[in-house]
């Protein structure tokens, strides 16, 4: 033991001894060390004044473990340069600046500390301890100052790291704290860390080359705004496994970023991501709990069921959202983002999936594996049980292919503004089971022989595999004589993008309708050429030379008005909307006058 009155610069090479150094009890005087060394020992110094290294470059204090007391602050003057495995350290009413030299775990009852006595309250000081690497925070570290804790990058990867055990508390009553990791930040489970100011926690931090990471698995992270964790310029992998209520930023770099954010049930707040650079190809992963979750997606964020929300920049491309292992309901909000979701649900557990449009005109396309509109894309896996659409307010346009991997509902949410919602069902894959389908009116469904579950509708205005016929306005013609329709004047044009086959049925009740011609065509219902009653089936090419110069013919001596009414039908059972009519006048003729002699 050395005590000495006065400033006092010491050195000492006691190989493997302990060493104490102190100023006499009651004074103020500082200590100043330069090359202390102790070996395997410890170092012990208390100052009723400040403790500092000396100007030169070299350890100031060398030893297993170093204990420093002092009423007025540790490297205030000259950051202290130690090499030593334990730390602990109190600045009083100063600040703490201490660079190590290797590895550095704080140890000690009241650890790292402004408080002179038992370490429960900083009165002032900053807070900065540098370590060149590993850190290990053992005890608590406490300060009404800022708080600065690094584990400074080498160029030895996945070594510099910084580690906040369970049970310790890293405090700033009056300050921020910055936690960084060359290498991988991890907050372990019943850690603290608590800011007045901010707080920001950089895994891959003065990046030598090597990839950098944060973890996080305690909820107990408080700040005076949102706290913040960050990445470094490598492929960064950031975990969140609890979120404060306050929230987080998590802010990647350059490099391929990694972010998985899997909480607990207890957890609440928000949680956005936020590159700072477009350069990588960046994921967010998000689990929801083990519980029965309500998850809602859009292509900008997602809200798990405990009331965490994750939102995410244009930096983020990939999103993908796992379920649990209960029941969960996926609510999507289709909008105009740029983005792929995946949406994956556990196998064994009933995961629906429900779907809302805009109060615009939605374009979305539903199949087995995804679910698009524009440019956002969802991925669906094949575990879920069941797809719901609600269109919007908007005249929106709806594609479904059919899927053997679950029933797909399409309601189409009564648009206020026309043509209305069109469904158009992809045939190319499946066949129907006309017999018992319901493919008449805005309501009903599509039955497959061909294995994939049923495809139900409701308000639809427009069946897009329906075959369409267009008409010409109202007509004209003199008594007892031809009116023609033709493809130059009065068309009558049939329509259909998926059938080989249609039936038109035409009738008239004053007259007589008569095809232009009959090759490949079928009459049926005892109907023939020349009826007031058509009822013919052929192909569209058919069916459309045959109306392009179809005759009508009125009732010998008829005069007033008629009406033509048109429909169709295709093989796979979709009608026309509603029946197709032409108004015909038919105008009176004053016949030349007959003498009928006995």
């Amino acid at each position: 033991d050395v005590t000495m009155v006065g400033v006092a610069t010491i050195s000492t090479s006691a190989n493997n001894s302990d060493i104490s150094i102190s100023t006499p009890a009651g004074g103020t005087n500082d200590i100043v060390l330069a090359n202390v060394i102790a070996g395997t020992g410890t170092i012990n110094v208390d100052a009723g004044g400040s403790i500092n290294g000396d100007p030169s470059d070299v350890a100031h204090a060398t030893a297993t473990t170093l204990n420093l007391i002092s009423a007025t602050g540790v490297g205030t003057s000259h950051p202290l340069l130690t090499s030593v495995s334990n730390l602990s350290a109190n600045g009083g009413n100063g600040g703490i600046d201490i660079e190590n030299e290797g590895a550095l775990t704080i140890v000690g009852n009241a650890a790292v500390t402004g408080d002179a006595d038992d370490g429960a309250v900083a009165s002032a000081g900053d807070i900065s301890i540098v370590a060149a690497s590993p850190l290990t925070v053992a005890s608590n570290v406490t300060t009404a100052g800022d708080i600065v804790l690094e584990a400074g990058d080498t160029a030895t990867p996945n070594v510099d790291n910084l580690t906040v055990n369970n049970g310790v508390t890293v405090q700033s009553t009056g300050g921020d704290v910055a936690l960084r990791a060359g290498d991988l930040a991890d907050l372990v489970a019943g850690s603290t860390v608590s800011a007045s100011g901010s707080l920001t926690i950089t895994g891959g931090f003065d990046d030598a080359g090597d990839n950098g990471a944060v973890t996080i698995n305690t909820a107990s992270l408080t700040s005076g705004s949102v706290a913040s964790v960050e990445g470094g310029s490598g492929d960064d992998t950031i975990t969140i496994n609890a979120a404060p209520t306050a929230g987080l930023s998590l802010r990647g770099r350059a490099g391929d970023d990694n972010y998985i954010i899997a909480l607990d049930a207890a957890a609440s707040g928000t949680i956005s991501i936020n590159e700072l650079s477009d350069s990588g190809a960046d994921v967010a992963s998000l689990t929801a709990t083990a519980n029965e979750d309500s998850i809602a997606v859009s292509s900008s964020q997602t809200t798990l069921t405990d009331g965490v929300t994750v939102s995410y920049d244009n930096g983020v491309e990939t999103v993908n959202v796992q379920g649990g292992a209960s029941d969960d309901e996926y609510t999507i909000s289709l909008g105009s983002g740029n983005r792929t979701v995946t949406l994956q649900d556990s196998a064994g557990a009933e995961d629906d999936v429900i779907v809302n449009g805009t109060a615009d005109a939605d374009t979305i396309g539903i199949s087995g594996t995804q679910i698009s509109s524009g440019n956002e894309i969802f991925t669906i896996g094949a575990d879920f049980d069941d797809v719901e659409v609600n269109a919007g307010a908007g005249s929106d346009t709806i594609t479904v292919t059919p899927t053997s991997n679950f029933p797909i509902t399409v309601n189409g949410d009564a648009p206020t503004t026309a043509p209305g919602d069109t469904l158009t069902v992809d045939l190319s894959s499946a066949t129907i089971d006309t017999g018992n389908s319901d493919l008449v009116g805005p309501d009903g469904d599509v039955e497959f022989i061909s294995g994939e579950e049923t495809v139900t509708y409701t308000g639809i205005e427009t069946l897009g595999n329906a075959p369409t016929l267009s008409v010409p306005g109202p007509q004209e013609v003199d008594e007892d004589n031809n009116l023609l329709f033709s493809s130059n004047d009065n068309p009558i044009v049939l329509s259909d993008a998926d059938s080989s086959s249609i039936t038109v049925t035409l009738t008239v009740t004053q007259g007589t309708l008569t095809l232009s011609q009959v090759t490949g065509l079928t009459f049926n219902s005892g109907t023939a050429n020349g009826d007031s009653t058509l009822d013919v089936t052929g192909s569209t090419a058919n069916l459309n030379a045959a109306l392009n110069g179809m005759n009508y013919l009125p009732d010998a001596n008829f005069n007033g008005p008629d009406t033509l009414t048109a429909s169709a039908t295709d093989a796979e059972g979709f009608m026309t909307a509603s029946n197709s009519t032409v108004s015909i006048t038919v105008v009176p003729v004053n016949d030349a006058p007959v003498n009928i002699l006995p």
